[in-house]
């Protein structure tokens, strides 16, 4: 809370998530369907709100308000387990 110049009081947003940034290794990923798989996997999963994936380096960056083993089971379960 905060006031302003005339007395009026202001309630600013307090963020709610806090983002962090993880990268997985995922020794499977081998073209753009893999690629295309783990997107799709990953954007369901709560507190995700971007994924990367490099073919070439064979990685999964995923950004967003990350708990627990989500990301690491639900690439799993679509079949790309983590390194």
């Amino acid at each position: 809370m905060i006031r302003g110049a005339a007395g009026a009081v202001q309630i600013l947003p307090v963020p709610s998530a806090v983002m962090t940034k993880s990268t997985y290794k995922v020794p499977t990923i081998s073209c753009d369907h893999c690629k295309q798989t783990i997107e799709k996997a990953l954007g369901s999963v709560a507190g995700v709100d971007s994924v990367t994936v490099d073919v070439d380096s064979r990685t999964v960056e995923v950004i967003g308000d990350l708990t627990g083993d989500a990301v690491p089971d639900a690439l799993s379960k679509a079949g790309y387990p983590v390194a």
